[in-house]
This record gives structure tokens, sequence and C-alpha cells, in this order.
């Protein structure tokens, strides 16, 4: 998402990086991005996403997933 839809729906905090802003970042190098999945192993995780954060904590760090989970359910403020 970026500032502008986040903006719209409420969500002040999101959308852009900066100081005190909650950091939702995927850093990727899109030629290297590979769907690794098959039909014997539909879970298995993409290749080329180096890092995914969410709120800050490496929830992929090297290709790897972490075992952190910082996502939770965002819902728009009531104006």
């Amino acid at each position: 998402m970026t500032g502008l839809p986040a903006a719209t729906i409420g969500l002040a905090d999101r959308g852009v990086i900066g100081k005190a802003m909650r950091a939702d970042l995927v850093i990727m190098r899109l030629t290297d991005v590979q769907d690794r999945a098959d039909y014997a192993d539909p879970h298995r995780y993409p290749g080329g996403i180096s890092r995914v954060m969410g709120e800050g904590i490496g929830e992929v760090v090297e290709e790897k997933l972490t075992g952190e989970y910082a996502g939770r359910l965002l819902l728009k403020k009531p104006s």
C-alpha cells in the first residue's frame, strides 16, 4: 500500500518510509523473484525475496522465515 491509499482510508502512519511510521517493507530484486512451489510442495517460499518486515520486525531475513509474525488486522478509523 502506498501513502495516498493509506491516508485515504485513515492509516496515517502507513504507506511511506519515515521516522515514527510503521515499517511494512518487502525487499526484493524483481529479476531474481521466482516461484519455487509445485504440486508436491505448494507452500514452498519463493526465491529472490530477501527481506520482509512487518511493523519493523524481520519476518523473512536472507530468504528464510524467522518465525516472527507482526501482521495484524488494520481497520479504518471512524471519521
